[in-house]
C-alpha cells in the first residue's frame, strides 16, 4: 500500500506505528470499498484525515469519494493533515499560530515546501 500524500517520509513505520498503537488506536479504518487503511478522526460535524495508504494506481481510489463515504452523517467539513497529489477538489488555507513548525536547511535552494502550498504530513511529525 502508498500513500497519497503529496510528501512522503520513507521508512517511518515506528512512528507510524507509536500514533497507532497509541492515542489514535481508534481512528484506524480500513475500507473495503477502496480497499485503503484511513487514518482519520471524526469530531462532531468535522472529519479530520491524518493519512491513507492505498494503491494510487488503483482507480476505485478517489480520495473525495473515500472521505466521504467515512465521514459520519452531518459532516460539513473534512479537514487533511497531509497535501495529496491532486489538490484540485480541496481548499487550501494557511494555518497560524502553530507551535509545531518544521525548519528545512536548503542552502539557497528552493524545496517542496517553499511558498506554503504544501504541509508536511503530520503524521510524520515527531
Amino acid at each position: 500500500m502508498q500513500e497519497v500524500s503529496e510528501i512522503q517520509v520513507i521508512d517511518n513505520y515506528g512512528l507510524l506505528m507509536f500514533y497507532c498503537c497509541s492515542f489514535m488506536k481508534d481512528w484506524v479504518y480500513y475500507s473495503p470499498e477502496y480497499d485503503a487503511v484511513v487514518i482519520a478522526e471524526q469530531d462532531h460535524n468535522s472529519l479530520r484525515c491524518y493519512d491513507v495508504y492505498c494503491d494510487k494506481r488503483d482507480e476505485r481510489n478517489d480520495l473525495p469519494g473515500l472521505l466521504s463515504s467515512m465521514a459520519k452523517a452531518g459532516t460539513k467539513r473534512i479537514e487533511l493533515e497531509f497535501t495529496p497529489y491532486d489538490v484540485g477538489c480541496f481548499d487550501r488555507s494557511l494555518r497560524g499560530g502553530d507551535a509545531d513548525s518544521l525548519f528545512v536547511l536548503s542552502e539557497g535552494r528552493e524545496t517542496i515546501l517553499d511558498g506554503g502550498k504544501r504541509l508536511f504530513p503530520s503524521i510524520s511529525h515527531t
